[in-house]
Formats: C-alpha cells, structure tokens, sequence
C-alpha cells in the first residue's frame, strides 16, 4: 500500500520531482567528486614533480659531501618518505682548447629526478659514454656518436657523445658524464657537490630535521617558493573543493525544501482526508519522508556518478591519467543525497503531519 501510494505521488508533478532529484544531484556530485579527490594531492604531487627537486643536500661550510651520504637517502627511498634522488659532482674540465662545465651524475638516477629532461640520441649506458647539452655541443662541435677527450689537471677521459640534452636550462652548457667518471677526473673518488631530492611536499620539513641530524656535515635545504607554491595550490584546491561543496549543498537543500513545501501545500486535503479517516500522524509523516527519501536516493546515486565522470575530467587535466575512483564515492553519496532531502523535508512533514484535518477540510 505504501509503495502504491509512493509510485503514484512520484508520478504526480514530475517536473517538480525531477528538480528536486536534479538538485540534490548536482549537490551531492560534488561532494563525490571531494570523496573521489582524496588521492589528487598525491597525483598533484606526482605532476609537480615533473618539475624537479624540491630538496637540496649541499656541504656545509669547510666541509665535504661524499658517498657515504646515501646510505641515509637510500633508507628513506625504501621507506617512502623520499620520492627519488641524484647526486651529483661538478667540475671545469677542457676539450681541446675550450673550458667546459663537467656534472657527474647517476644516470639512472637523474632521469628518474628530471622526467622533463630532453635527450636526442641515447641515454648513456655505462662511463665511456656521456649528455652533451644542447648549447655545449653547439660551442664544441660535437654530435651524436662522436668521441672527444676530456682533460682535467689530473686526468683525461676519452667519452662518446650517447645524446643531446636539451631542458631549457643552464643544464644545456654542460657535459654529463657518469658520476664515478666525473670523480676520476676531479681526482676525488667518493666526492660529491650536492644532492638533490624529491620528497612529497606534506613531508619536507620533517624530512629536511631528519637529514640535518643524520649528515652532520650537510646542510639541507628546500627551494622554498617552489616548495611553498606546491603547498598553497593543494591547499587552495582543498579549500575550494569544500567551499563550493558548502555552497551547493545549501543551495539542494533550499530547492528540496521548496519542492516538498509545494508538495505538501498541494496535498493538504489529500492529508486531511487521511487524517479523518484516522490515518495516525505517523502514517502522514511516512507517506512524504518515503518520497523524500526516493528524491535523496534518486539525487544521490545520479550525483555520485556525475561526481565520478567530474573527477574523470579533473584528473586526466591534472596528470593526463585516470586515477581510479574511490569506492566510497557511490556510498557517500547515497547518504549525502538522503541526508540533505530528508533534513530539508523535515520542517515540511512535520507541518503536514500536525495540521488539523478540520481545517484542511474546511478550506482554511
């Protein structure tokens, strides 16, 4: 009998029905796409670290950073707290009768920090083999494939030009050479200028205290503006989020209420005839919290997968991936939309419920 009476006062007025499912929809996907977003801090941060390190291990005054350094670094790789690290050694070095900038680096290492580095040719694959940068190998006249020497006051190095380094940066004046290479020519086995690192950017300052204490001889520091702009873009997009939540919940729950007041205005004789026929309160207020709660279910589950198809656009914007949706998005929504249909009904129904079926009846 209720679900009789149910099907038919949803059939009655569709339009009004259908905007007040509508309204609570477009609330409640937002808030699905807030749910679903939970992960986007770490996708926004696997995006800005396309840009590059955000920590720098550098060697304190009259001091020296060497390769026992990266056991600490090493240990924090494999418990999570440090995305990727290079280390890496600089020196002036010679080839033929030009100076030129020499950078000793891992490989493997560097690619892995600077994934916007661009190499035409090959990565090197060993220490007989280098990066030319764009610039330097314009200056020097060397190409892809070619072999030159490289002089230092302690030693010379014959190496193969694998690739052309191109990343719009100071980087392309140098020569990249493995970093053991760079040590022999510097005549400084285990030696290192700096470090640089990537650390999520939630854990920087715990991270710079724990590498502080632990390399005594270091200085660790962070780009802070590039650090401090990462913080301020999440937490703005957090922030926003949560605004825009508020904002469009507000407003579902006025366009619930104002549907349901209507409803409720519409049916007041259907009410008072139950009323005298001695339907109980109770009875009345099941009658329109169950249409209440169809309005919140319909809205809600619509939202969740419109809230599922925005956070679809936002992250393939944001990273060029999809990130996969949360599985609580379906079910938030579900209680989001019923939360905000029934607390925006309840002062409707309890007017219904409370009207004096004589007065209904009598017009008044």
């Amino acid at each position: 009998m209720a679900l009789r009476m149910l099907l038919a006062a949803l059939a009655h007025r569709k339009s009004q029905i259908a905007i007040a499912c509508l309204s609570v929809a477009l609330g409640t996907a937002l808030v699905a796409t807030a749910v679903s977003l939970r992960g986007t801090q770490q996708t926004l941060e696997r995006e800005l670290s396309r840009y590059g390190a955000n920590l720098l291990v550098l060697p304190s005054p009259g001091r020296s950073l060497d390769e026992t350094s990266l056991t600490t670094l090493d240990q924090m790789m494999g418990s999570g707290d440090l995305e990727s690290y290079s280390p890496l050694l600089s020196l002036a070095a010679n080839i033929g009768e030009r100076d030129v900038g020499v950078a000793g680096v891992r490989f493997a290492q560097a690619r892995n920090l600077h994934p916007w580095w661009s190499v035409k040719g090959a990565w090197p694959t060993d220490g007989s083999s280098a990066l030319i940068g764009a610039n330097a190998a314009l200056k020097l006249g060397i190409q892809p494939g070619e072999s030159f020497t490289v002089r230092t006051r302690r030693a010379a190095v014959t190496l193969r030009a694998a690739g052309l380094l191109g990343t719009g940066g100071s980087e392309e004046n140098q020569i990249f050479v493995e970093l053991q290479t760079a040590q022999t020519l510097a005549g400084r086995p285990g030696a290192l200028s700096l470090i640089e690192g990537r650390a999520p950017s939630r854990k920087l300052a715990s991270l710079t205290r724990v590498l502080g204490s632990s390399i005594p001889d270091a200085e660790v520091r962070t780009p802070i503006l590039v650090a401090k702009a990462e913080e301020r873009l999440i937490r703005r997009l957090e922030r926003l989020l949560i605004l825009v939540s508020i904002v469009v919940l507000g407003a579902s729950t006025l366009g619930v209420l104002a549907t349901m007041t209507a409803r409720v205005l519409e049916r007041r004789r259907e009410v008072g005839l139950m009323k005298a026929l001695g339907a109980a309160e109770e009875r009345v207020t099941l009658l329109f919290a169950l249409e209440a709660a169809a309005i919140g279910v319909i809205g809600g589950l619509g939202g969740a997968g419109l809230g599922l198809l925005l956070t679809t656009v936002i992250t393939l914007q944001l990273s060029g991936a999809l990130l996969p949706p949360s599985p609580w998005a379906p079910l938030i929504g579900l209680g989001v939309g019923l939360g905000v249909s029934l607390s925006a009904s309840l002062a409707p129904i309890r007017r219904a419920a409370r009207t004096a079926p004589a007065v209904i009846l009598r017009g008044e």
